[in-house]
């Protein structure tokens, strides 16, 4: 078993979060907490919205072009889902406002019932329409899903109390009579979308179009993107249209969900769910107008509300989930082959900024002219020569077994039983290296080589090494001044050296940093923050599932080759992965406060 400690002079636990990259002037020189991070997160995604709401209006000139844009851009799928959720967020929630104000003056509300069609005068009258029958009553939900004059749902509803006994008891019956009321309709429309070819007239279609290459099928785009939702979503769509619609328009909806291929037990549980949350809501209605009292109508007033609220969340949250998977089906089924593959961008350069700028670090990354170290570090040697810095103090080596080094705190421990590299603590997360402080003249020999190293994960393999120092205080002012930086401004100048091979796997950083290169060349790769919803692992947000160089980045990002005397800005929050091409590589990390 090896295990591996660190002393305490380890680096801050990195928070987990993505920032903006118009954020850095609002967290410059501003310590970081829980608010902050919301606040950043909040300012990144209005600032994604922004952007796709100018992409959306710049594409209306035609279908096609506005297609391509939805297909190509997150940020303008991002846009028109919050439109969506906006529309759906106003509709489900402007009952709590009203009901805020009713029960601050309930006798409002009575006012109210007594003037609406369902009072108590026209619930009685309809209970002697239909003569205490039950059967009457179950034939009332299907009658009342037609488009024709006759007692809505919700006066049928609020009649349960006073056939079944009790409120709870009524609604339950009343759900399940509207469910059963729904259901033929929802049959009608597999009935009429039942045919196989049929059925799947729209995928043909598309099919037809993309071998054809015509662009002029963009309706049959949104029906097949329609079926899949309806296949693989059933419960949260049939939940959403139920909430939304009541009478003869959940009829139409039901017919629409049937003609779509949904699963029956996903729609009449969706259904049922829905229609029982506007059952108890009419039946404790019923109940109170036919006792007629106060304190009854200031619980009903409180279970109305908390039933919007409870309405709104669900109604938001499946909106969210369903627009964001429309709007990727219909935009890549609008290609002319599927599936739908468009190469991305790969730039490979980058706009060259002066050194005197990083006293306002710019917001895109860059090549800094005239950064020089006021030291030589072309070879190892280097290290050991007199006119190095910092020889005394103590550095952080790493060690891994397969050349990829990840990013965690110095001061968890790495322990190794023979089946993989292991957190101490436990955590599924599973570390790249193990690492440790080791003085100076330790940590150069073992980049060196002139003795062997005592970790080695395999017999007879030597480990992939990364040597880090960062610099004391004193030493740090020192080497920023000579270099032309504030050192107010920074918070960590180190030196590295790596070998050949060694991969730093996709993560971003919280605070702005340089990477300058003196000896050898290293390879970065580049991607927008705007890409983070793809880019980070379900493990840790700060991390990417892109873990080593053979998964492909499928997203434009910026593909540098760093030379030696070549000096890399990299702005807060963009995602990059280093590697070493050459053997040893060595150069200087700069890192803003």
């Amino acid at each position: 078993m090896a295990m591996v400690t660190a002393l305490p002079s380890s680096p801050p636990s990195p928070s987990r979060f993505v920032v903006g990259v118009k954020a850095w002037p609002r967290i410059h020189n501003r310590p970081l907490c829980l608010r902050p991070v919301c606040r950043f997160r909040v300012a990144s995604w209005i600032e994604e919205v922004q952007e796709g709401c100018q992409q959306v209006s710049s594409s209306l000139d035609g279908l096609p072009t506005f297609m391509r844009t939805l297909r190509r851009s997150p940020a303008a799928r991002q846009f028109l889902s919050a439109v969506i959720i906006a529309a759906f967020l106003a509709w489900s929630w402007a009952p709590v406002g009203s009901l805020l104000y009713l029960a601050m003056k309930p006798e409002d509300w009575w006012q109210g019932a007594e003037l609406s069609a369902a009072s108590f005068q026209h619930l009685e009258k309809l209970q002697g329409e239909m003569g205490g029958s039950q059967t009457a009553y179950v034939l009332s939900f299907f009658l009342g899903k037609l488009p024709w004059p006759g007692p809505s749902i919700s006066e049928i509803q609020a009649l349960a109390p006073a056939l079944f006994g009790n409120v709870f008891a009524g609604s339950m019956f009343a759900a399940l009579f509207d469910t059963a009321a729904a259901i033929p309709f929802f049959y009608t429309g597999r009935i009429l979308c039942d045919d196989f070819r049929r059925r799947h007239f729209a995928k043909k279609r598309i099919f037809s179009r993309q071998t054809l290459g015509s662009q002029d099928e963009s309706p049959w785009a949104f029906i097949y993107a329609a079926q899949r939702l309806a296949e693989e979503e059933g419960l949260r769509l049939a939940l959403l249209l139920r909430l939304l619609s009541v009478g003869w328009v959940d009829a139409l909806l039901c017919l629409a969900m049937g003609s779509l291929g949904m699963s029956p037990q996903q729609f009449a549980l969706g259904h049922l769910i829905a229609s029982w949350r506007s059952s108890i809501e009419y039946a404790c209605l019923g109940a109170t107008l036919a006792d007629h009292g106060g304190a009854q109508a200031e619980l009903l007033i409180l279970l109305q509300l908390l039933l919007a609220i409870a309405s709104g969340a669900v109604v938001t949250a499946c909106a969210a989930k369903i627009s964001d998977q429309l709007l990727n089906r219909a935009a890549a089924r609008y290609a002319s082959s599927w599936p739908s593959v468009e190469a991305v961008e790969v730039e490979r350069s980058l706009p060259q900024v002066a050194l005197e700028a990083l006293e306002e670090p710019p917001r895109d990354p860059c090549l800094i002219r005239g950064y020089e170290v006021p030291f030589p570090l072309a070879s190892l040697d280097d290290l050991q020569s007199p006119r190095y810095p910092c020889p005394h103090h103590p550095v952080l080596m790493m060690y891994s077994p397969s050349g990829v080094f990840s990013s965690y705190p110095v001061d968890r421990e790495v322990i190794q039983h023979g089946d993989g590299l292991r957190f101490a603590d436990g955590s599924e997360e599973r570390p790249a290296h193990v690492h440790r402080m080791e003085t100076f003249q330790d940590a150069v020999a073992h980049m060196k080589e002139e003795h062997p190293c005592d970790i080695q994960f395999s017999l007879g393999q030597a480990p992939t090494k990364y040597f880090r120092q960062g610099f004391p205080e004193i030493q740090r002012n020192d080497m920023l001044q000579k270099i032309g930086l504030k050192p107010t401004d920074f918070s960590d100048f180190s030196t590295y050296c790596s070998d050949r091979h060694l991969l730093t796997n996709f993560h971003f950083d919280q605070h702005p940093g340089c990477l300058q290169m003196c000896s050898g060349r290293k390879q970065v790769l580049l991607v927008h923050p705007r890409f983070s919803n793809y880019m980070r692992s379900f493990v840790e947000e700060r991390r990417s599932w892109i873990t080593s160089e053979i998964q492909a980045v499928t997203v434009p990002h910026w593909n540098i080759i760093l030379n030696p005397g070549d000096c890399l800005f990299i702005p807060a929050g963009f995602w990059h992965q280093v590697k070493s091409l050459d053997s040893p590589t060595l150069g200087t990390v700069l890192r803003y406060k």
